[in-house]
């Protein structure tokens, strides 16, 4: 018997994102509706009549600037940043790029502790002996080997 889908009723949202890739892919929007936004000529403008100056060296130099000027949110700081400013969001998403592609580096870079490699194989060698699956053979090793086991743990 197929389960009923469940609607959700008198909800406030208090913030929406859209993404490209969504967590439930059965999740879908029947209605919305948004407030009418300022012609991007005139943020520009409201900025420009300030005391500060229009150019900034960074995203985040923008987005305070607007939320200065304009009193909004920081997340609509940032819309509107990144629409008056592209060439400061390409910037910041590719500093951002940068640093995932760093950690990423890292991480495949670091090698193992000792006792974990030597409980990986012991785990590899139990896998091939009872042609088992990895957990299974895990916890073989586990009951086999209950110094290695802690020192894994410890590791």
């Amino acid at each position: 018997m197929k389960k009923p889908k469940a609607r959700l009723r008198r909800l406030k949202l208090t913030e929406l994102s859209l993404v490209d890739a969504p967590a439930n892919p059965e999740a879908r929007i029947t209605l919305h509706k948004r407030a009418q936004d300022e012609d991007a000529e005139m943020r520009f403008q409201k900025i420009t009549d300030t005391a500060h100056p229009a150019s900034f060296d960074s995203l985040e130099a923008a987005m305070a600037e607007i939320r200065k000027v304009e009193g909004c949110s920081r997340l609509d700081a940032m819309r509107q940043a990144a629409r008056d400013h592209p060439d400061l969001l390409r910037k910041y998403n590719a500093a951002g790029m940068e640093a995932v592609e760093k950690l990423a580096e890292d991480s495949r870079s670091r090698t193992k502790p000792p006792a974990v490699e030597n409980f990986d194989l012991l785990v590899d060698a139990i896998m091939e002996r009872d042609k088992v699956s990895r957990s299974v053979a895990m916890q073989r090793a586990r009951r086999e080997n209950p110094r290695e086991f802690e020192a894994y743990q410890a590791a």
